[in-house]
């Protein structure tokens, strides 16, 4: 059958005996997915496959609880210049794909067969670069897959280690300077601090 989402991450939290809170920014709370977790799926995987069934994604938050959100590039809260940076930033080209195929299959169905929903960006003379999914908990397959496309075509990501700021958060949008002079915004996927008597943090952001 189906359920929303805030009443899956909590079967899946309750089962886990987590007693964190659960957040969920706009109306993601009452996201419709399918309720067919795979057995013997540990918890830590059946949040990830509801958050990208619901196209979100979800992080531990400043307050510890488990938080849900729909990330997008934003005004930037903050510069990392070349001066605050300890090294240049590292650009890193991701892997290019232009097709995603998402498989969904309901295993406590009778009979259950592979559904597969695609979603192409392919340019003229261009051919495909698949990259396959499953997913059987994606109520909306043909979106899922095109919400999924948007993020893998967002191939640029930087690594940087800089001086550190810890009133930034994972998914703020930062302007990096690079020596490219591009200088793009990114969002924070990863952030990590070192304190030693002096504060340093290495970061990864994706464009």
């Amino acid at each position: 059958g189906m359920w929303v989402l805030s009443d899956a991450v909590s079967a899946i939290l309750t089962a886990a005996g987590v007693k964190t809170t659960a957040v969920f920014d706009g109306e993601l709370s009452s996201t419709i997915i399918r309720k067919c977790i795979p057995q013997s799926t540990s918890c830590r995987e059946a949040l990830r496959l509801c958050a990208q069934a619901a196209m979100c994604t979800c992080l531990i938050d400043r307050q510890n609880r488990l938080h849900f959100s729909r990330p997008e590039t934003s005004t930037a809260a903050d510069e990392w210049t070349r001066d605050v940076q300890r090294s240049d930033a590292q650009i890193v080209v991701g892997q290019l794909y232009n097709v995603v195929q998402l498989t969904r299959r309901d295993e406590y169905t009778e009979s259950a067969e592979d559904e597969v929903f695609t979603a192409k960006n392919v340019t003229a003379n261009d051919f495909e670069r698949v990259k396959e999914v499953n997913n059987p908990l994606a109520n909306d397959g043909a979106a899922v897959a095109a919400w999924i496309l948007g993020w893998v075509q967002r191939r640029v990501s930087y690594d940087v280690s800089y001086r550190g700021n810890p009133a930034l958060d994972l998914l703020d949008t930062v302007q990096i300077d690079d020596v490219y002079k591009v200088n793009g915004n990114a969002m924070i996927t990863e952030h990590n601090f070192d304190y030693d008597g002096g504060l340093k943090s290495n970061a990864t952001a994706i464009r």
